[in-house]
């Protein structure tokens, strides 16, 4: 759904007027990415738009790049905001998702994570054919999924487990990185690239 001149933030209008760039952090609060609009649906000094992740008041295809670390798993419905993000995305550009490992050790404890986070296969569901399935809107494509792996809790004597842990998980496929994140103690992240195709 495209909106109107009446509806688009103004720190919006003016990158369009000056020809900028526009990258957003979505879900950035207290902690942006750098060179980033700072978007979240909670006002805080640091936060430049405050709107929630699924309604942007951004023109369509006027973002380069959308960033969003953590913030997945504490979606309603991810479906619709990938399409959102995917409205305001222009043609070649890209999102950036991070989203602790559904595996991770403690992350069922978190009550304001409505999903489980992702797995390696999770990123697939947003791009494509899979995509079309849930949402009408097919035209991102994945690029990339990384995993990065880890030990918690976060203890000084953990500190070599974990990196030899961290190194294995890079050297292993990544369907069998998400069997050893079940492991006691294993945490971790999954960082998906998409792109807008034409």
């Amino acid at each position: 759904m495209s909106k109107d001149s009446t509806e688009i933030d103004p720190v919006i209008k003016k990158a369009l007027q000056n020809n900028q760039y526009i990258a957003l952090d979505i879900g950035g609060g207290k902690n942006p990415e750098p060179n980033h609009i700072n978007v979240d649906v909670r006002e805080t000094p640091e936060v430049d738009i405050v709107a929630p992740a699924g309604d942007l008041p951004i023109p369509d295809g006027t973002v380069s790049r959308i960033y969003a670390n953590s913030l997945i798993p504490h979606l309603n419905n991810p479906f619709e905001v990938f399409s959102e993000w995917t409205r305001v995305l222009e043609k070649g550009g890209e999102i950036v998702v991070k989203a602790t490992h559904a595996n991770s050790t403690g992350i069922r404890d978190d009550a304001d994570h409505k999903l489980y986070s992702w797995t390696s296969e999770t990123p697939e569901y947003f791009s494509g054919d899979m995509f079309q399935y849930y949402i009408s809107d097919s035209s991102l494509e994945l690029k990339e999924v990384d995993l990065v792996g880890w030990c918690r809790p976060y203890r000084w004597w953990l500190r070599p487990i974990s990196w030899t842990f961290g190194k294995f998980i890079n050297f292993v496929s990544n369907d069998m990185a998400d069997e050893f994140m079940k492991l006691p103690l294993a945490g971790g992240r999954v960082t998906a690239r998409y792109e807008k195709e034409d």
